[in-house]
């Protein structure tokens, strides 16, 4: 092998090790690590001489004629050192730190490197001050003598770590004998002359005067960043917190990607069980995103064990790539501290089993907010579990504490005959539940579970359910049943756009027979007011919805109430052919109408502009926020004569304009609109790629 393929497998091999590092698998990155070591010492003198003449060195060292090393050799020494440190393998650590020093003596690096072992790993911070010191000296000397300019970033960092160790060195009672054996062995090590450190005042440990309570208080309002800092000051501060567990995480969301960082939480914990047998862990938040699927199931199940049943565990949210629902449904019934959990947020894949948000529900009693995201099948969609396991949650338990359920799905069926994820609704009431979310997947062909089964819901929101009823369906279901609920916020928008005929029929029909005088179809006319009464928030993006639909549903509802309406990307609602005395009848039954979109309409010009809005804005509006994005028709010029016909005729200033992509509206336009103070903020993204967005507004793209 010649020297430049050695050399490029070398950067390979380094490049390699880097990504181990990264995703936490120390032991195979130290390998990788070692074998570029191996190859670094593998050149002649020769090529090592013309490959720094290559990296821009001198053939030697300056100060160091007698030895020659490969370029990366230190890199290399330095990425395993704190491998060797992750695996709490310090004396090897210290050894690469070592020889780093001992080949590069004013670089400063690799004092940093040898003192954060010291600090970081060991807990021994009279050590790592006195290499700290003295690697700012030897930087100093080698600007003196070599011109060697150490990086500006290393010497702020090795500064401030000096001013951070000194204040508990003051309080240490060590003799001088012994401070001067610590320093003469740190000198020893790295072959480094020394200088007599000067004596340092005394100051008291504030931890020594205030009760531990106050203490814990105190340090619960540090971000994770200082805690690590403070848990490394000196052996008491960290004893602290292993008396005191939960300062780490009462008020903290508890972040965990990899199988290291669980193990190591596990040993943190364990160590804090054997000092206290029965300490209880009060965890905000526990998060986990895993970063792979390598093990990810193992991983899940050593998370789910490090924790005991008297825990408490108020929010838990896991981001998964391989494992089921049903993977899940086992680890929380086999680990009884989820009893405890308020929150849960879940992405998996989905395995065909029945109730299981249910079953979920059944074993986390205390739930008051659960979201399910189903993001790919699993590779075994049909599972067969014993629910005898769980309990009878489907018979017995009527969820009381549930407050918010998300039900999601990711997967875009690919062929009509493709299996849907299908939802069947509640076994049981939920009396609290107030927000049903319901999105992308397959819903029951009658409404019926929605009659009684949520007496307090007052937000559904039901988007691109596949294979389901359709919006006339609905109308049609609370035209003829009064729902035990008084629902605030509608959304409703269609998987597949149908013909009004096809779609609205049976609901036009039965709507105009209640016209008659006949008192039963008047008694549905009754329970369609009063299903509609309380709603302010009106979403039909995205649907089959016509203007004759949409003008029956608006004198239903109680006047003025409705403050947000959403009627973008409906094929079927023809704003271009809409006179200003239909608009009108939409707009008299609007009075207090606060925020529009209409997005994605179809034939948006400035005739419509001016038939639809300019006309019948007027100061009986209030409208704060127009949404007018992804409408290539709408020109700058139509904009301008919108916001200038507001301000000027009816004194109307929008709180918000959104015109994203947009592409006819020139930039300079908008900035004048701004700058004339004709609308209070513009928001004008012209890459953004489509309106609806996962989790803001809407819940399937």
């Amino acid at each position: 092998m010649n020297k430049d393929s050695t050399d490029n497998v070398i950067t390979k091999v380094i490049d390699v090790g880097k990504k181990f590092y990264k995703v936490g698998e120390y032991r195979k990155a130290c390998k990788m690590f070692d074998k570029a070591v191996m190859l670094a010492e593998s050149y002649t003198e020769d090529q090592l001489e013309k490959l720094r003449l290559e990296f821009g060195l001198s053939k030697r060292s300056p100060y160091n004629k007698n030895t020659l090393w490969h370029p990366q050799l230190c890199q290399i020494l330095d990425n395993r050192a704190l491998t060797h440190e992750k695996l709490c393998n310090f004396e090897k650590s210290l050894n690469d730190a070592k020889t780093m020093i001992e080949l590069e003596p004013y670089n400063l690096k690799s004092y940093i490197r040898y003192g954060k072992t010291y600090q970081f790993g060991m807990n021994k911070c009279r050590e790592a001050y006195l290499c700290y010191s003295k690697g700012l000296k030897m930087a100093q000397l080698g600007k003196k003598k070599y011109d060697i300019c150490p990086a500006e970033k290393h010497m702020r960092w090795i500064k401030a770590q000096i001013n951070f160790i000194k204040p508990s060195l003051k309080n240490n009672k060590e003799t001088n004998n012994t401070a001067s054996n610590y320093k003469k062995r740190i000198s020893e090590d790295m072959s480094i002359n020394r200088t007599k450190k000067s004596k340092q005042p005394m100051v008291k440990d504030f931890i020594d005067i205030l009760p531990n309570e106050l203490v814990c208080e105190i340090f619960q309002n540090l971000d994770n960043r200082d805690l690590r800092n403070c848990m490394v000051v000196n052996n008491k501060w960290n004893r602290l917190f292993y008396f005191f567990p939960n300062i780490l995480f009462l008020k903290k969301s508890l972040n965990l990607k990899s199988t290291t960082q669980i193990r190591n939480l596990n040993s943190f914990i364990n160590k804090c069980r054997t000092i206290q047998p029965r300490v209880i862990l009060n965890i905000n938040q526990l998060n986990f995103k895993s970063v792979t699927a390598v093990n990810e199931a193992k991983t899940l199940a050593l998370l789910f064990k490090t924790f005991k049943k008297y825990d408490v565990i108020k929010q838990l949210i896991l981001n998964t790539f391989g494992v089921s629902n049903v993977m899940l449904l086992e680890f929380i019934r086999d680990n009884e501290w989820s009893e405890n959990l308020q929150k849960i947020s879940i992405i998996c894949q989905y395995a065909s089993i029945s109730n299981f948000e249910w079953l979920l529900l059944g074993l986390c009693p205390h739930l008051k907010d659960a979201e399910i995201i189903y993001q790919s099948f699993s590779s075994n969609r049909t599972i067969k579990i014993d629910e005898r396991l769980y309990g009878s949650f489907t018979s017995n338990k009527s969820f009381e504490s549930l407050e918010t359920l998300k039900i999601i799905s990711l997967i875009t069926p690919q062929t009509s005959t493709e299996k849907f994820i299908t939802w069947n609704g509640p076994p049981k009431s939920c009396k609290n539940l107030q927000t049903l979310i319901v999105a992308g997947v397959s819903l029951p062909k009658s409404f019926h579970w929605l009659h009684n089964s949520f007496p307090n819901l007052k937000t559904l929101h039901l988007e691109k359910n596949y294979n389901s009823p359709t919006l006339g369906d609905f109308l049609g279901f609370i035209f003829n049943n009064k729902l035990s609920c008084s629902l605030v916020k509608l959304t409703f928008r269609e998987s597949k756009i149908n013909r009004p005929n096809v779609v609205f029929s049976n609901f036009q029909q039965q709507y105009t027979r209640a016209s008659s005088e006949s008192n039963d179809f008047q008694a549905s006319i009754k329970i369609f007011k009063k299903n509609l009464s309380h709603l302010k928030y009106l979403d039909f993006y995205s649907s089959s919805i016509t203007f004759d639909i949409l003008l029956i549903v608006l004198k239903n509802l109680k006047t003025g109430k409705l403050q947000n309406l959403n009627l973008g990307d409906c094929p079927n609602l023809l704003f271009n052919t809409l006179d200003y005395s239909a608009s009108k009848e939409i707009w008299d039954l609007l009075p207090n109408l606060e925020r529009l979109y209409l997005p994605k309409i179809l034939g948006l010009s400035k005739r419509t502009l001016e038939n639809f809005l300019i006309r019948n804005l007027h100061n009986k509006n209030r409208i704060k926020i127009l949404d007018l994005s992804f409408n290539p028709e709408l020109k700058g010029a139509d904009v301008w004569s919108l916001s200038t016909t507001l301000f000027n005729n009816y004194n109307i200033i929008l709180d918000k304009l959104i015109l994203n992509n947009c592409e006819s509206i020139d930039p300079n336009t908008l900035t004048l609109i701004k700058t004339k103070g004709l609308v209070k903020e513009i928001e004008s993204n012209y890459a953004r790629a489509k309106w609806n967005v996962f989790g803001v507004n809407s819940y399937v793209l």
